[in-house]
């Protein structure tokens, strides 16, 4: 192979293939050309169930499977922090999103765009937790313009994508 291959979850809103995008953006100077594509059969990554996309196959046939490894190969050194205290923070906001962000978003999101059947009870615990959510995030860049440092980081990335379906579709 003679670059690596980006494969993305075939759903044109998976939030998750965003972030790779993303970071693939910021990182393309390092990482020279990538080709995307979507899985198909006979590829090696073709038997990965979609709840694995993204992932990435370079040449050295490293294969990371899920955007959050797939993010952090592709983003250049300094959007994964420059101390480890910076890294350790980024990460932290990155669990935050993963675990507190995602699930709700989806929730509510999700029926608005046919993957989900409504459910009034869910979609109003899914708003109360997104609220919660906000607010802390509110607090937290009132007197900063990103989540961690003085520039874009993986941070910002994954709590950013990870609002896009509520914020684009509700």
């Amino acid at each position: 192979m003679a670059q690596p291959v980006l494969y993305l979850a075939p759903h044109p809103h998976n939030f998750q293939n965003a972030k790779v995008l993303i970071a693939l953006e910021y990182g393309r100077s390092e990482l020279g050309a990538v080709e995307i594509r979507g899985p198909a059969a006979g590829d090696t990554l073709s038997q990965l169930a979609t709840s694995r996309l993204p992932a990435l196959e370079t040449d050295s046939r490293l294969c990371l499977q899920g955007a959050r490894a797939v993010a952090h190969y592709l983003a250049p050194g300094r959007m994964r922090g420059s101390s480890t205290k910076d890294s350790a923070s980024i990460q932290q906001w990155v669990n935050l999103a993963d675990s507190e962000i995602v699930q709700p978003a989806c929730t509510w999101a999700f029926p608005e765009l046919g993957l989900m059947k409504h459910n009034s009870k869910a979609a109003e615990r899914a708003q109360l937790d997104l609220k919660r959510i906000l607010r802390l995030l509110d607090a937290h860049l009132r007197l900063r313009t990103y989540l961690v440092g003085e520039g874009v980081t993986l941070a910002d990335i994954a709590v950013s994508c990870s609002l896009l379906l509520p914020y684009k579709h509700v």
